[in-house]
């Protein structure tokens, strides 16, 4: 089997990491596989790994997309070289994840493999493929993905009509390609796509994300880790965990102040990531962002809670890291925690109801039993385990290509 990733990175970030694991498995189990990315790669000189344009092109891309919206639908030269490599690697199946991040002409990349008839693959690590402008819709309450964007609350008024475009634009793409599959990262992602135009594909399934944790290793002490961010050893810690924070995000930051305001006598609120202008308030605790997965685990092991009251997930991977730990997870009710957070592993609270989560969380502190770290950890391993999830995808690629034998005959 041969395979093709197209994403803008690759062993870089999140969606970049997910690629060279599948990557480096298939290659562990004897296939062929190669990557096609845009703009950072962890190992570059690689001659699986292949670049799509260089950084004068993607600047470009990039400020003409600030003109007329068009994320994905330039770079036209950049592509049509990328589809020549394809063409020579000869691919079973090409897979694509992150297209929209300025260094990819999408429209070129889909006419070729539909001419070409190669099977293809779309990962939906957000909600870009099927809504005209935006990542995750849930920004701005809007559902107007499943009819055509109109009237896009994401820009101004004169711009709509840019977004209508690149809505059908992205619809008639992807509706003429045959041989079309598509796979969320939890079931509520591949639920949106039954609701949107790729509702016709030939599978529309999900795969869940995995934890890169090694849940053998030996963690710091919560003495240790109180010391290191000069925490009182005598409170509870409230943890939570993103790339930013600021009062304005929908990632939970005006829920953590609320925490900190109420339950700073007898808990410390402690956040993961960098700080854009969060309030300074007693028990509030904005520690930076860490590359360093130890240290991120660390904290995890030492959280008396890990609180997710984000109001949109595709997945989320930081609950399974909490879980991964031992440590009870506390989440609104809402896109994908409803999968993650099984009633033995933490508790959903009414979606955006700050009262109720502060009011749950002050309870949960009290009452909750002593760490199962290991029936969690079993748990993790069970849903969530890298091999498992990775051969998930290859099992899907067979199948593809099973169903393509299949038909070649019956023809």
């Amino acid at each position: 089997m041969r395979i093709v990733q197209i994403n803008a990175v690759n062993g870089v970030g999140s969606t970049g990491n997910i690629v060279l694991d599948i990557h480096n498995r298939l290659i562990g189990k004897g296939h062929e596989s190669f990557v096609l990315w845009g703009t950072k790669c962890k190992n570059p000189e690689d001659s699986c790994f292949i670049r799509i344009g260089n950084n004068l092109d993607h600047k470009i891309h990039a400020f003409m997309r600030r003109l007329d919206l068009g994320q994905g639908f330039h770079s036209k030269l950049a592509t049509r070289q990328a589809c020549k490599e394809i063409k020579k690697i000869k691919p079973d199946i090409v897979h694509l994840h992150n297209l929209h991040s300025n260094y990819i002409d999408i429209s070129v990349l889909l006419k070729f493999l539909k001419n070409n008839n190669i099977p293809v693959v779309i990962n939906l690590h957000d909600c870009w493929f099927f809504t005209g402008y935006c990542t995750y819709y849930q920004k701005h309450d809007c559902l107007k993905w499943q009819s055509g964007c109109k009237g896009c609350p994401a820009v101004s008024s004169r711009k709509r009509k840019k977004v209508e475009k690149m809505y059908s634009k992205k619809q008639r793409l992807f509706e003429d390609i045959e041989n079309l599959h598509v796979i969320g990262v939890s079931e509520w992602t591949a639920n949106d796509a039954r609701r949107s135009f790729l509702k016709n594909s030939k599978n529309i399934t999900h795969v869940y994300n995995w934890l890169n944790a090694d849940l053998n290793v030996t963690r710091a002490s919560r003495d240790s880790v109180c010391e290191k961010y000069g925490l009182d050893k005598r409170k509870k810690i409230i943890l939570g965990v993103a790339q930013g924070w600021n009062p304005n995000n929908k990632k939970g930051a005006r829920e953590f102040c609320e925490l900190a305001n109420h339950l700073n006598e007898t808990a410390e609120v402690v956040l993961v990531g960098q700080n854009n202008g969060m309030p300074e308030i007693k028990g509030l605790n904005c520690i930076g962002y860490t590359s360093s997965q130890k240290e991120l685990m660390d904290l995890y092991a030492a959280a008396d809670v890990f609180v997710n009251p984000s109001r949109f997930e595709t997945f989320g991977l930081v609950t399974i890291e909490a879980l991964s730990q031992g440590t009870p997870v506390i989440a609104y009710r809402n896109t994908s925690a409803t999968e993650l957070v099984g009633e033995d592993y933490g508790i959903l609270v009414e979606d955006g109801n700050i009262e109720k989560m502060i009011d749950t969380v002050e309870s949960a502190l009290s009452t909750l039993p002593e760490k199962k770290t290991s029936v969690f950890q079993e748990y993790v391993r069970n849903n969530f385990g890298k091999e498992t999830q990775i051969d998930k995808y290859i099992e899907f690629y067979n199948s593809i290509l099973l169903e393509k034998t299949i038909k070649s005959e019956d023809f």
